[in-house]
């Protein structure tokens, strides 16, 4: 049965998985070079549009060139496919810099001694902005709805869900529907790579959930106020610029603005995004929750190779002593999962709930006589398979826990629901091989979304 997501926006039939389609999926590898109406957010937006300015500058979109460790993988990933990542990641990064070729990739020496540079630090302003004012606005049309395959108008008018503009001087206003569209917004926010492996599917998961004609991401994502869209005109309902998601500036705190402020947005969201009850039953001996989805998309979302959302259990008995645990760390700070590659202690927490996904790199895709297992891969540009344990949207999940290990009395369990946006394993191994600060490592907060206690007998 064809997906839902397929039906609504068929140019998703290109990159779903769940389809069976024979064309070749459609890369943005060209595009023709933008024209001088782009223009700095600080330097030109700020002037009309300040607090617009503001929200945005504390932004993910605002950071998207700046992230220390999109940085090193962006470095790592050229040098170990020989440049053939291409614009893959600076595609939505800097759609600016790499529509006008400031991120093409070059290459100094040959064969197993070349060393591949793609330039993402030094370009021009238009570039570094990341995703700026001037490249959403400038979007005049969502050609796949998956790795940033817009188009963006040259003609210098601005275009946004105001259907009455007013006149200015600056520059032509016009409405745009596509605005109010989650095309808008989902044309960078699935991501598929070269193998057709989906590693972002926020966008498809909205669609197909219950929220699709009712509420949009910009809903979510960019809250509506009353206050005036520029300076020196009137109030009207305008937008949040902040684009608050889940994640947060890994830089030093001097070095991006909002710091603070933006981490406090982020942990509102994402204790807003999931209800979390457990029940015990003496008779089974089990311990059950039920971890209900309040988005509209899947929890965690986005770069879910990356992002983890795990349960951390610790049952006490009546003398305070610990008896069962679950979802700790082990000393690296690392879930202990059963890879040997990413904990020092692997298999000692087999009851671990951990939500994400695993991205897999499978000999038997390209020879099915292979008897070779299939591995974990790190990073976006290897895996030709996945499998993702998320929760979808509207679905309660209810994992059991089982404690028939424990004798018989009363007991006491510390449940909480946390998240983070990379794993300490994987920084790691950027700091091993792509130069990655170990400082970023205590940047990455872990924020609590849910948390109870409960008191049972078995």
């Amino acid at each position: 049965m064809t997906p839902r997501s397929c039906r609504v926006f068929p140019a998703l039939a290109l990159v779903c998985l769940a389809c069976s389609h024979d064309e070749p999926r459609k890369d943005v590898t060209t595009a023709p070079p933008l024209a001088e109406h782009l223009t700095g957010p600080e330097t030109y937006c700020a002037e009309c549009h300040p607090k617009h300015v503001d929200e945005w500058k504390s932004s993910a979109h605002a950071y998207s060139l700046h992230d220390p460790v999109f940085a090193a993988m962006v470095g790592f990933g050229q040098q170990q496919t020989k440049g053939e990542l291409g614009g893959f990641c600076v595609q939505c990064h800097t759609p600016t810099g790499f529509r006008n070729g400031e991120t093409d990739v070059s290459v100094d020496g040959a064969g197993d001694a070349g060393v591949y540079t793609q330039p993402i630090t030094g370009l021009s302003q238009d570039a570094m902005d990341g995703v700026s004012c001037t490249v959403c606005h400038s979007i005049d049309k969502v050609n796949t709805v998956a790795n940033a395959d817009f188009d963006m108008a040259t003609d210098g008018i601005r275009r946004a869900e105001i259907r009455d503009p007013d006149p200015n001087p600056k520059h032509s206003s016009i409405y745009s529907p596509l605005h109010e569209d989650t095309e808008m917004c989902g044309t960078c926010h699935v991501v598929v790579n070269s193998n057709r492996v989906a590693l972002e599917q926020t966008h498809i998961e909205w669609v197909d959930s219950i929220f699709a004609g009712s509420k949009t991401c910009q809903d979510c994502h960019m809250p509506s106020r009353k206050d005036v869209a520029a300076v020196g005109h009137g109030e009207r309902t305008v937008h949040d610029h902040a684009f608050v998601g889940a994640d947060v500036s890994l830089l030093p705190e001097k070095d991006f603005p909002g710091y603070d402020d933006s981490r406090a947005k982020v942990e509102t969201l994402l204790q807003s995004s999931a209800v979390l009850s457990a029940s015990a039953d003496p008779v089974a001996k089990t311990l059950t929750l039920q971890i209900q989805n309040l988005a509209g998309h899947a929890l965690p979302s986005g770069a879910t190779a990356d992002r983890q959302m795990w349960v951390e259990l610790i049952v006490t008995d009546g003398s305070g002593n610990r008896v069962f645990e679950s979802g700790t760390l082990d000393e690296n700070g690392d879930l202990r999962t059963s890879d040997p590659a990413r904990t020092t202690q692997p298999g000692s927490d087999p009851a671990l709930i951990l939500y994400g996904q695993v991205m897999l790199f499978d000999p038997k895709v390209a020879d099915p006589t292979s008897t070779e297992p299939a591995r974990p891969v790190d990073f976006l540009w290897e895996p030709n398979a996945e499998t993702s344990h998320l929760i979808p949207p509207s679905v309660t999940d209810r994992p059991s826990y089982d404690l028939s290990s424990l004798p018989a009395g009363s007991y006491s369990a510390a449940i909480r629901l946390l998240f983070r946006s990379f794993p300490p394993h994987v920084l790691r191994r950027l700091e091993a091989i792509a130069g990655l600060d170990p400082a970023v490592r205590d940047r990455v907060p872990t924020v609590e979304m849910a948390s109870i206690s409960v008191s049972f007998a078995l």
